[in-house]
């Protein structure tokens, strides 16, 4: 399982491991978990990546914690996700908490919505307003819908250059007190048994004449303490520096996205549900009812994006395979009606794998495109098995009819060996729980779906069919071999 605790922008590592440690409480006490790992406080840093990735995983933010939790019996998986999607909202009402199954967290489940055709600001702006309503969809946990803003909060210091000038104050003077908050370095290095420890310095009170160390300081405190900051005027006086500055919230984007050449902004949202289609679709139905700036475009991307992708893909795979059993058995066949008879099996094996995903709930993803794919080559094999012998049949002497029947009858027990073979080796994996990776249970109840309908009807439609498409020499007798050499 995995759970992603998602905090308010700018919120302290203080905060983050104060709501983590709130979680793993919780955890500790559900007899149903085996182990769980807290990661947080990190930025920039690629935590997954497989075969669905772009590009580099997902980058975790300082305001998001992920845990990881391992479960004593896997088969427990979807209730303590309902279990715990119910108690840990009551643990804070200012952190959004996503709890899903690990087969489809990180960038599998991870959706995108990107937005064209203006300004960044603007962007910006109809970014935020989508967030408000996506938040609504059940199985979609929005990115940043604590407070549903851009970026992190920002502050902007305009200098009076009056006030400046009169108080006789270097400017390069005050710059150096601000670029003290604004530095990433670290304000000292201690080296205890070899090993160098960075230390930061962390900020008091001034404004309150607090001397003690704020390892919580929130963003106003920073500011507060950045405002009575004090400064030596020509007069030797002392000024502070709200008296010759102003520090004021900043809307402002902090960074201009780009992409072919133009802004973008971008909302991310991770699906819950395993169903992910539906998802989608109810995500694109929100946005489109939505009444848009003119030039102001959208487009799906993330998970729904590589969807579609891989089911274009393995969709050229499947009709390319069927292509090339066409164009060998019209070599073999030696005309177009037979290969048209074993192709027919294809379908009716399609219509076993839609109901036995149907019946076990389950979805199209890759694991089903490959089990469709294996299934061109396996179904196949019986129709050719079954029509080269009434092939064989009407070459003997005998006519249509004659040799559909006895071609099937005797065909029979070959194919059903071959149809149960398959099946009985493939059960192990149908009743497997693995649904993570590509030879997963959906693989498993795809082939077994499709082989037993194809196998069944193979017997029933195949000969009908055949026998339709030779009625016109039906009629007729095939002279065989025996009768030329008689004659």
């Amino acid at each position: 399982m995995a759970i992603k605790l998602e905090l308010p922008q700018g919120s302290t590592l203080m905060q983050v491991d104060s709501e983590v440690q709130k979680v793993e409480n919780q955890l500790k006490d559900n007899p149903k978990i085996k182990s769980y790992l807290s990661n947080f406080g990190s930025t920039n840093t690629p935590q997954s990546d497989d075969v669905f990735d772009q590009g580099g995983g997902f980058l975790q933010k300082p305001n998001v914690a992920n845990i990881s939790v391992a479960l004593k019996n896997e088969k427990d998986s979807d209730q303590v996700i309902k279990e715990l999607g119910k108690q840990l909202p009551l643990l804070s009402k200012n952190v959004a908490y996503t709890v899903s199954s690990q087969s489809i967290a990180g960038d599998d489940s991870l959706l995108k919505v990107i937005f064209t055709g203006s300004d960044q600001a603007t962007l910006d702006k109809i970014a935020e307003q989508m967030r408000s309503k996506l938040v609504k969809i059940d199985g979609l946990s929005v990115d940043g819908k604590v407070d549903l803003t851009s970026g992190l909060p920002k502050y902007k210091i305009t200098f009076n250059q009056q006030a400046i000038e009169q108080n006789g104050i270097q400017l390069s003077d005050v710059m150096k007190v601000i670029n003290r908050y604004m530095s990433q370095s670290k304000d000292a290095t201690f080296v205890v048994d070899h090993i160098s420890l960075p230390v930061d310095m962390y900020l008091d009170e001034i404004s309150s004449g607090n001397t003690q160390v704020q390892l919580n300081a929130s963003p106003e405190d920073v500011i507060n303490s950045l405002k009575n900051e004090t400064f030596q005027t020509s007069s030797n006086k002392t000024v502070k520096l709200e008296q010759i500055a102003s520090i004021t919230k900043d809307n402002a984007p902090s960074t201009i996205n780009e992409r072919n050449g133009e802004p973008y902004s971008i909302v991310t949202g991770q699906i819950t549900s395993n169903d992910i289609s539906k998802i989608s679709k109810q995500v694109d139905d929100v946005i489109s009812k939505q009444a848009l700036p003119k030039g102001v475009s959208y487009s799906m991307g993330g998970i729904t994006q590589q969807v579609k992708e891989m089911i274009f893909d393995m969709s050229i795979a499947v009709a390319f395979s069927i292509l090339l059993v066409m164009v060998i058995t019209s070599s073999l066949f030696k005309g177009w009606r037979a290969p048209v008879s074993v192709l027919l099996s294809i379908p009716l094996a399609l219509s076993g794998v839609v109901i036995s995903l149907v019946i076990v709930g389950g979805e199209w993803n890759l694991a089903a495109l490959i089990g469709v794919l294996m299934l061109t080559g396996i179904v196949v094999t019986n129709g050719i098995v079954l029509v080269d012998k009434i092939e064989r049949n009407r070459k003997n002497g005998m006519n249509t009819e004659e040799a559909v029947i006895s071609g099937s009858l005797s065909r029979i027990r070959p194919i059903l060996i071959t149809a149960a073979t398959t099946i009985l080796t493939l059960l192990p994996l149908a009743f497997s729980h693995q649904g993570d990776t590509v030879i997963s249970q959906t693989l498993g109840i795809v082939v077994i779906g499709g082989m037993i309908t194809s196998t069944l009807n193979s017997f029933l439609v195949i000969p009908i069919i055949y026998q339709w498409l030779h009625k016109k020499q039906s009629n007729k007798k095939v002279i065989s071999t025996e009768e030329v050499n008689s004659l």
